[in-house]
């Protein structure tokens, strides 16, 4: 009795599914695809399409409804082309490689000889074979005598190359002019092109035509390829099972395109990139759907002012004395403000000034130098001379260990910063990033300037140790101080060498050896050595065993510098992740500027933009000083 009802429940739950199953299969079989071959957003934010439907709805009742993103939009009015259309341009690509050889490629061409005599008059058309590479067997004709015999010509042998067939039928199209579609027979899969599915696949989205996909089963066959380029292209994929079908294949496709309708919508004007459009044709209880992507408008910049002039490419002369006109004005708001916060010097500093700059000038008047050069050397320290400028980059010049005088320097920075940014103006046509490139570029000499004077110090110091070492050594062998720092010029090594060698040089003149000694520890800006000076002031004045305290004072360092090392070497990591978080902003930047610059050009075009780009920038410069200071440790 349990097996009768159990029976019987197995038969009512068939009975049941193939019920229900029976309408959706219809619906299913109701559901076609349709072509998008066209897309004009001219009159954006109204888009107007071209739409192929499948010849079954070759009516006037048919119903159109699109969508935009997900979202859908009205449709403002859909009308049939008929004979009213443009004269279209079809490229016919077949395989013609091995396996294609004897029915297969006899059915193919059949059924490309049926397409072309199903297109209107003036349309044109192209053919295409491929099997180890891609050929042009007949370039855009309406002659239907000469193609058809072109078409019988076509003989199969090789293997099959067909993603070097879709980017020659990609260039046929877009070398010509007018709307076109592109109709590909295959019957395997790619084995030898040199290009790949995605180069392919940007060339036809490039090109604008849809592509018709026509797979012939094999054993071989893999539709995935050309379900791609279908999809990509807005066109759609033919299945067919046996090559016998094809005939009916193609016509269907000539009648499909010849159902061309012009469909027009209204756009949300969504804040996307690209618009993914969705278009549904309803007529006599089937469906046809079809998809394709085009790209805003409002993010193809605005549009031009004037008919006789690019917008952004301004003439090259204006543009120039635009460029050179900023700069000028920002070198001379740089003065001014110097002017202000620079306290004026001293008339005794002044008078200084005048008197090197008049022996300056004898030297260079002796020497006949007149070039521009020198005028502009000459300029830069008349003019920076007067509000200290010359003494301040002296020092840090001496720091640094660089044989160049302050107004060489001031000049060639002055120069740099100008170039720099006029240059970038110039070939990016862009006067804010030619200011911004300028004001980077002055800030990078002098971040050179105290890196290398940071390195130098660094680099005095780790000799330091040994240097006090080898006076002291001279000082128990019963030399004098003199002759213990003579020792040192001649031993060492640079940085050491040339500041001792300037402290002697000093103390020959008549300076006492302790002021030279302080004069170098306040040119160097090294705190160990202000120690060391004054040890040997103290021990001067006190007396005692000079040696034996440079031998304490030398071992202290070198344990402070052991400490140092270890401090390094354990805020590595954090100093590492420090630099990766300052600069992955920057390079994400660089790279989004290289690969969408128009979706970046809003954070310089419009007011959110300003206002974001300045709360992101004073919010790293406080991330760079809060992890400056978590990362200095004092030893």
């Amino acid at each position: 009795m349990s097996r009768r009802r159990t029976l019987a429940a197995v038969l009512a739950f068939a009975a049941a599914l193939a019920l229900g199953w029976g309408p959706f299969a219809a619906a299913q079989q109701a559901s076609d695809a349709l072509s998008i071959s066209g897309i004009d957003t001219g009159a954006y934010p109204s888009v107007t399409l071209e739409v192929a439907l499948p010849a079954v709805f070759a009516r006037d009742d048919v119903r159109f409804s699109v969508s935009e993103n997900g979202a859908a939009v009205k449709v403002l009015s859909a009308s049939r082309q008929g004979a009213e259309r443009d004269a279209l341009r079809a490229v016919l690509v077949i395989d013609t490689s091995g396996s294609m050889a004897g029915r297969a490629l006899a059915d193919a061409k059949s059924a490309a000889r049926a397409f072309v005599g199903g297109m209107r008059e003036g349309d044109r058309i192209a053919l295409v074979g491929f099997s180890d590479e891609a050929r042009t067997v007949s370039g855009f004709t309406d002659d239907r005598s000469a193609l058809v015999a072109r078409i019988d010509r076509l003989a199969a042998s090789g293997e099959t190359a067909l993603y070097d067939a879709l980017g020659h039928a990609a260039r046929l199209v877009r070398d010509g002019e007018g709307p076109a579609v592109i109709v590909v027979l295959s019957d395997g899969g790619d084995t030898v092109s040199a290009s790949s599915l995605d180069a392919a696949v940007r060339a036809l989205t490039a090109a604008g035509a849809p592509v018709y996909a026509v797979a012939l089963q094999t054993r071989e066959w893999d539709p995935r390829p050309l379900e791609a380029v279908a999809r990509a292209s807005g066109g759609r994929l033919l299945r067919v099972s046996d090559s016998g079908k094809l005939l009916e294949a193609y016509t269907g496709i000539a009648e499909e395109i010849a159902n061309t309708w012009s469909v027009t919508f209204e756009s949300g004007s969504p804040a996307t990139k690209d618009l993914d459009l969705r278009v549904t044709a309803t007529a006599g209880g089937r469906t046809a759907v079809g998809s394709a992507v085009a790209p805003n408008p409002l993010y193809a910049g605005p549009p031009p002012t004037d008919p006789g002039v690019r917008p952004g490419r301004p003439e090259p002369l204006l543009l120039a004395a635009s460029v050179f006109a900023v700069f000028g004005s920002v070198a001379l708001a740089a003065a001014a403000l110097a002017g202000l916060i620079v306290p004026r010097r001293a008339r005794l500093d002044r008078l200084a000034f005048y008197d090197q700059a008049g022996e300056e000038a004898r030297r260079r008047s002796a020497q006949g130098s007149g070039d521009f050069q020198s005028k502009l050397v000459d300029a830069v320290g008349q003019v920076a001379g007067k509000r200290g400028f010359t003494r301040l980059f002296a020092e840090r010049l001496q720091q640094a260990g660089l044989a160049i005088r302050p107004a060489e320097f001031m000049a060639l920075h002055l120069l740099s910063v100008i170039v720099v940014g006029a240059a970038f103006a110039l070939a990016t046509r862009s006067l804010l990033l030619g200011v911004a490139l300028a004001v980077v570029s002055a800030f990078v000499p002098l971040a050179w300037l105290d890196s290398r004077t940071r390195k130098r110090r660094e680099a005095f110091e780790e000799q330091l140790p040994d240097v006090l070492d080898l006076i002291a050594g001279s000082l128990r062998a019963g030399w004098g101080l003199q002759q213990a720092i003579g020792l040192v010029v001649e031993q060492s090594a640079p940085p050491a060498s040339v500041e001792f060698g300037r402290v002697q040089a000093e103390s020959r003149l008549g300076l006492p050896v302790e002021q030279a000694l302080e004069k170098m520890a306040e040119r160097l800006g090294s705190e160990d050595f202000r120690w060391t000076v004054a040890a040997i002031a103290v021990q001067r004045d006190v007396g005692g065993n000079l040696a034996e305290v440079l031998d304490i004072v030398s071992a202290t360092m070198r344990e402070r510098a052991q400490v140092r090392r270890q401090v390094k070497a354990l805020t590595a990591e954090g100093r590492l992740s420090a630099i990766v978080l300052i600069a992955l902003p920057f390079v994400e930047l660089v790279a989004l500027l290289v690969i969408s610059p128009g979706y970046m050009s809003l954070l310089v075009t419009t007011p959110a933009g300003w206002v974001m780009s300045a709360l992101g920038l004073a919010l790293m410069g406080i991330g760079v000083v809060w992890l400056n200071r978590v990362m200095t440790v004092e030893v």
